[in-house]
């Protein structure tokens, strides 16, 4: 494929992340607000809902809290309350693994043409730099920025920077691709909202993942030591961040369910 036509696919690609991803959120920001604003109206002890389209949400409750709670009482208003603010909580927690499942569609996709020649490392580090930045916008906008995911970002772009733009550093952008292999194990665990079962594959995906790109990095500071090369210092800085990233990310807990069943938590 001609170098231009590349390009092309990348600029168009990142236009898209970027359209989806904005309107995506958008859209999740019109539905939670809609859904919030059914719960405040609804609990303010109105017996008439004039929101469009708002009864179908509300009547399966409104039935099932009928028979143990007085309408005209506020216990009931409070019951009504904490199933659709329940209810408001799934949606909010499903519109984020949807955003963050896009995401990792596309970041996985766009590894599957790095690894079939179709574009170059240079452009899929191009795509990532797209994805990262809308996925910062959904972890700002969920609270879900952590100490931990500030550090990935942080080293993300500086690393980018430095095998994007400085030449003598060309040859590690593979390295970074690579580190992006991850991603397939987090779309499994992002898609649990169709199926609890999609986790299962994370759990058996994640170590898989983890430990490929965590010896890669080992394999080319050992590389770069025996050349004696001076960046091999960074490297190995960068290597000890990612693994230390790596072991806060692992789903202890779940592993440990796994091996010692008896111990785990009673449903």
């Amino acid at each position: 494929m001609p170098t231009g036509t590349i390009n092309h696919l990348c600029c168009a690609h990142f236009i898209f992340v970027t359209v989806i991803g904005c309107g995506w959120t958008l859209a999740s920001t019109i539905v939670e607000g809609r859904i919030y604003t059914i719960i405040t109206f609804y609990t303010s002890g109105s017996s008439t809902f004039i929101f469009t389209g708002g009864a179908k949400h509300v009547k399966p409750y409104q039935e099932t809290y009928q028979g143990h709670c007085n309408y005209n009482n506020a216990s009931y208003h409070k019951c009504v309350h904490y199933i659709l603010y329940k209810k408001y909580n799934c949606m909010h927690d499903m519109n984020k693994l949807q955003q963050y499942a896009l995401n990792n569609i596309i970041s996985c996709t766009s590894l599957i043409l790095y690894y079939t020649t179709v574009i170059t490392a240079a452009q899929q580090i191009y795509m990532e730099i797209g994805l990262i930045i809308w996925k910062c916008g959904v972890e700002l906008y969920y609270k879900d920025m952590s100490a931990s995911l500030i550090l990935h970002h942080g080293l993300f772009t500086s690393v980018a920077g430095c095998v994007l733009l400085i030449e003598s550093c060309n040859r590690f952008q593979y390295i970074l691709v690579n580190m992006h292999i991850v991603h397939i194990a987090f779309l499994f665990r992002n898609m649990r909202w169709l199926t609890k079962r999609l986790y299962i594959y994370y759990l058996l995906l994640w170590p898989i993942t983890a430990i490929y790109r965590n010896v890669l990095i080992m394999n080319e500071i050992m590389i770069l030591y025996k050349e004696r090369a001076p960046v091999v210092g960074l490297l190995l800085a960068g290597g000890v961040s990612i693994f230390a990233l790596d072991v806060s990310w692992t789903p202890w807990k779940s592993y440990r369910q796994i091996a010692y069943p008896r111990a785990a938590p009673k449903p």
